[in-house]
């Protein structure tokens, strides 16, 4: 998964909100043809190759600042109407991937009825499938939150089901709670409970229990500690002894009484452990285990008679890099005395938080460990791949094999046992399901259950009309819904890896579109072929490779000149001939370094955003930076090009944490007037939309605040995404954490921020 600046959008002409996991479309308009032919070096999309599929780190205190303020919604009326979904269910398989659909973070399985399986997404809420995951159906859609991190079901009155909201995996765009749903219904209906508690801060679910022996007693893992409630989740306690992160918690299978919680808190100040408790968490002992270096994250699984495996992702420290894997840890004697396996130590034991010949580990994101309820010599350790071991750990084998041969996504994050063999497994692709233990990694072995899943995860995305569309998406790649392709609701895939801005063309079967770090591309969908098209060339020595980029960069295509690309690292460069040749030879450096400087917990300023004008303000470009600079041209089309910076009174960059979200998150200038702009604001707590009638007048320029007040307000939630009606040009729509809303009165002279709820 590559998680940059979560919900950027990008969109050309067509406004496009990115708005949780959905790609909204807004407004048709169209645009200019590209009279381009494919490059001597394009290849076909059909066989695109397997794409790493990164994930951009961020430490968990990064988004406390913005994100600690309660989020609620805005009380207006809503203006949106009814909506209907177009896809992707899923996002069509090609020779290289398995069909698939997005990240899953949470896995439930009816304890009276295997079939009846719950999966939680990382942005599309919940969702219910009661034929063995052959259908799916959504059943959170109208609830706050659609960031689940953990489910549970009551295993005596398996009806009963609870979410907790808030993703705990540690990246960019795992959004943070607003409480825990309950359900006593099977998902039909419900209710949100804890929002007092987990929204006092920032706050992520990792784990969720229902005790067996009291379905009122709820064990929560959570960032910020561990939580119980003993009256069904309406109120919560934290710990008094856990209180730091917890990364899993889990009963006993053979001992009611007895819980095991793994803790570390992504190298802040734990070192991590497993505890355990033996009076239903009432008090908790730390487990003494095998010197190992300081944990990132720990994922934990526990078999039946005192067996249980836990897998050790490194912090940063001398030997090691974060997220990679230390050690396989395992114990036969309920704790008392731990093993630990090295990768390479052992027969078959790989360092599975790493893509093959990678010095790249993503154990701080991805990590998940489970044990055969029948067996517990057999387990399974998920990361980037996954291992099994059916002899309690003397051996391993690969059982996924994403990156070669296997037919199954890769980054794994939860496991749910079904019987002796049998398995569920969610993952940046979706879910899939074994009944051999994952057998060799062969189709014979797995089968895709991802295919009427609907919780693909857009960046970006952009559309020319209801039939015209594509998105870039985390860890699925860029995928369209356009003529020629798989029938509705199935998309086409289009660019493997990690998707980001996408750039259509009316009237072609060209289209631009990026994979992480400014790689753009131009893909042609009629040939089947994509072409390198980036500042930076494949050889990787132009200037534009030296230059720090955002993980999903902003790049915009000129309405009138489709050949004309503006892209942004630190500085803008611009492209006259569609990004052809890739490199300095088809891209020119055409400002300086337009952002802050500043570098925060090693992450350096990008620039995060532009907007470009057509008509009458065709060659005005605004940038905006992640922690607060914006800039204007208004002649980045000429051979010489004037920059000002028009930051003025915009609140200054507040967070001394890398934020998940850039400090600014959109910038959009007014296509009919180059002098009017609007900022969005990733941050909560302030004010979120700002907007200006001077925006020439740099250092003079002057911002409004338009986020309103009351009950016409802008929901209270980090805003994402922010783009104008270019038919009429004082309406906003305006993307948050929280859903899409619009304004109708954010423009002009009498300008008032008054804002309503779409719908969705």
């Amino acid at each position: 998964m590559g998680r940059g600046d979560p919900g950027r959008s990008r969109g050309r002409g067509l406004p496009v909100l990115v708005v949780g996991a959905l790609l909204t479309i807004l407004l048709p308009v169209l645009k200019g043809s590209l009279p381009a032919s494919a490059a001597p070096n394009s290849h076909p999309i059909a066989g695109h190759g397997r794409r790493v599929h990164h994930h951009e780190y961020v430490g968990r205190a990064a988004a406390a600042v913005i994100r600690a303020q309660p989020a609620t919604p805005s009380s207006a009326a809503p203006l949106g109407g009814s909506w209907t979904s177009l896809g992707p269910q899923p996002i069509a398989a090609t020779s290289d991937d398995p069909a698939a659909s997005g990240r899953i973070a949470a896995l439930a399985v009816d304890p009276s009825n295997s079939a009846v399986v719950y999966a939680g997404a990382a942005g599309g809420g919940v969702w219910k499938s009661s034929d063995g995951g052959v259908h799916w159906a959504p059943k959170s859609d109208a609830q706050l939150s659609l960031a689940i991190g953990a489910l549970a079901i009551d295993p005596n009155s398996p009806a009963v089901i609870y979410a907790g909201t808030g993703e705990g995996n540690g990246c960019a765009d795992c959004l943070p709670s607003q409480g825990v749903l309950k359900s006593i219904d099977g998902g039909g209906s419900w209710v949100l409970l804890g929002a007092t508690t987990f929204t006092a801060d920032t706050f992520f679910f990792e784990g969720l229990t229902v005790d067996r022996a009291n379905g009122q007693h709820l064990l929560a893992a959570t960032n910020r500690g561990l939580y119980q409630s003993a009256d069904g989740g309406t109120t919560w306690a934290r710990d008094a002894t856990l209180t730091g992160g917890v990364n899993a918690v889990i009963q006993d299978p053979t001992t009611p009484a007895k819980f095991w919680a793994a803790t570390a808190d992504w190298c802040k100040a734990e070192a991590g452990g497993i505890a355990v408790s033996t009076d239903a968490g009432a008090s908790w002992t730390s487990l003494t285990l095998p010197s190992l270096p300081r944990a990132s994250r720990l994922a934990l699984g526990v078999g039946a008679n005192g067996v249980a495996y836990a897998s050790v992702a490194a912090c940063a420290v001398p030997g090691y890099a974060n997220g990679q894997l230390a050690a396989v840890l395992k114990t036969a004697d309920g704790g008392a005395t731990w093993t630990a396996q090295q990768p390479g130590s052992t027969s078959g034991l790989i360092d599975y938080f790493s893509e093959p010949s990678s010095s790249s580990y993503q154990g701080w994101y991805d990590t998940t460990v489970a044990v055969d309820p029948v067996n517990a010599d057999r387990a399974v350790f998920g990361g980037v791949t996954m291992l099994a071991t059916t002899d309690g750990g003397s051996s391993y084998h690969d059982i996924a094999k994403p990156y070669t041969t296997g037919p199954i996504y890769p980054d794994f994050h939860t496991v749910a046992f079904t019987g002796a063999n049998s398995f569920y497994a969610g993952n940046d692709g979706g879910i899939w399901k074994t009944a051999d233990l994952g057998g060799t990694a062969t189709a014979a072995d797995w089968t895709d259950l991802s295919g009427t899943l609907g919780v693909t995860q857009y960046y970006a995305g952009d559309a020319i009309d209801s039939t015209h569309m594509a998105g870039g998406a985390q860890d699925t790649g860029t995928s369209g819904l356009l003529p020629g392709g798989p029938p509705p609701p199935a998309w086409l895939s289009l660019l493997g890896g990690d998707g980001g801005g996408v750039a259509m063309i009316a009237g072609s079967t060209h289209l631009y579109t990026e994979d992480a770090h400014l790689r753009i591309f131009q893909v042609d969908t009629a040939s089947g072929t994509e072409s390198l098209a980036a500042p930076c060339g494949s050889s990787g020595t132009d200037p534009a490779c030296l230059d720090r980029t955002g993980f999903i960069a902003p790049f915009v295509m000129d309405p009138a000149n489709t050949a004309r690309l503006y892209a942004g690292s630190v500085r803008v460069f611009r492209s006259t001939s569609g990004g052809l040749p890739a490199g300095a030879g088809g891209w020119t450096a055409i400002s300086g370094d337009l952002t802050t400087g500043t570098v925060v917990k090693a992450t350096g300023d990008v620039i995060t955003t532009m907007s470009l004008g057509s008509g009458t303000t065709a060659g005005t470009l605004l940038t905006a930076s992640r922690y607060g600079k914006v800039f204007r041209s208004a002649n980045a089309d000429s051979a010489a090009q004037t920059w000002t910076e028009i930051t003025g009174n915009l609140p200054a960059f507040a967070n001394v944490n890398d934020t998940g979200n850039p400090w600014i998150a959109s910038v959009v200038l007014n296509p009919a007037n180059g002098n009017e702009a609007w900022v969005a604001l990733g941050a909560a707590g302030i004010g979120r939309i700002w907007h200006t009638l001077n925006a020439s007048a740099g250092a003079a320029t002057v911002w409004s605040d338009l986020t309103g007040a009351g009950t016409t307000a802008l929901p209270a939630a980090v805003v994402d995404s922010l783009t104008v009606d270019p038919l009429a040009p004082g309406t906003l729509y305006a993307g948050t954490d929280l859903g899409a809303a619009a304004c109708t009165t954010c423009g002009g002279t009498t300008a008032v921020g008054s804002w309503a709820p779409l719908g969705i």
